[in-house]
């Protein structure tokens, strides 16, 4: 299906909704003592604009693992009925390697990812983070890994909207695979890495330390998060109202993005993956 260009209209109704799931968020971390913080472009906005980055309509959360085990277990009980906590236990299609907060009040749905029947509606990012090794070769190992794995989830949508046809073929072959072996083998990742250590990071997602700032961030610390970023935290405004992020915000920034007070060219300024259908009732808020 076509893109549909989101007017501005859409995309303040999508942060209302977005605020809201974030509250909730935070009033059920609260109740069950449960860290989370603020992360990526969320955290960022948060420093840079107070709330929303200006032309992006995104909320990033991060939680180490045994966090958003409890998280999970407490929104079982305690989520209200229009949300949905979307990981690979709860819905069967889903195929990321992190969760989703979904409002299932609304339509919500990726360009590309028409075929796949995993819950829809607006949501926000929740990030469970797992221990890096301490030894270099380890984390370079298990960035591999989690890279393959990564890919062989992939390759149910990348079978289908790939241009370059040799990746296309790749992505056919690894299709097949089925969802629940591929997130064994990330299981397995899960245990034997989860010794605690210095720094954390989402296993199916790229290392953090490798994105904008790549080549400003050693080797050995490109591959997590530091632990204790998720550890010490205060609140922070955003949209109006505070949640918590990390209290070493600038080291944090500074090794995702670089220079994170310099505002993108114009060019850049776009928001996240095209969308092929939305819709935004009054029971969404």
């Amino acid at each position: 299906m076509d893109e549909i260009k989101i007017t501005e209209e859409q995309r303040e109704r999508i942060r209302k909704i977005q605020l809201e799931m974030l509250r909730e968020v935070h009033r059920i971390c609260e109740e069950n003592h449960i860290k989370y913080v603020l992360g990526y472009g969320t955290m960022l906005g948060a420093v840079r604009h107070k709330g929303f980055i200006p032309w992006d309509d995104d909320v990033d959360i991060l939680m180490l693992r045994k966090d958003y085990r409890r998280f999970r277990e407490a929104c079982k009980k305690e989520l209200p009925q229009k949300y949905f906590l979307q990981d690979e236990c709860s819905d069967e299609y889903y195929l990321w390697g992190y969760s989703k907060l979904r409002n299932l009040n609304t339509t919500y749905v990726r360009c590309g990812q028409e075929h796949i029947p995993y819950k829809n509606g607006v949501f926000i990012d929740i990030f469970p983070l797992d221990n890096v090794p301490w030894f270099l070769p380890f984390r370079i190992l298990q960035d591999a890994y989690g890279f393959v794995l990564r890919k062989m989830l992939w390759a149910k949508v990348g079978k289908n909207t790939e241009k370059n046809p040799l990746v296309r073929l790749v992505y056919k072959i690894l299709a097949p695979i089925p969802k629940s072996t591929i997130y064994k083998l990330r299981n397995v990742m899960v245990h034997k890495g989860n010794k605690v250590s210095d720094r954390v990071r989402c296993l199916l997602f790229t290392a953090p330390g490798k994105e904008e700032n790549k080549k400003a961030n050693s080797l050995y610390s490109r591959y997590g998060f530091k632990r204790d970023w998720l550890l010490d935290r205060e609140k922070y405004v955003f949209e109006g109202e505070e949640f918590w992020g990390t209290r070493a915000y600038d080291d944090c920034l500074s090794y995702v993005y670089g220079d994170y007070m310099k505002l993108p060219p114009e060019e850049k300024r776009v928001g996240h993956a095209p969308v092929s259908k939305l819709e935004l009732n009054q029971e969404g808020l």
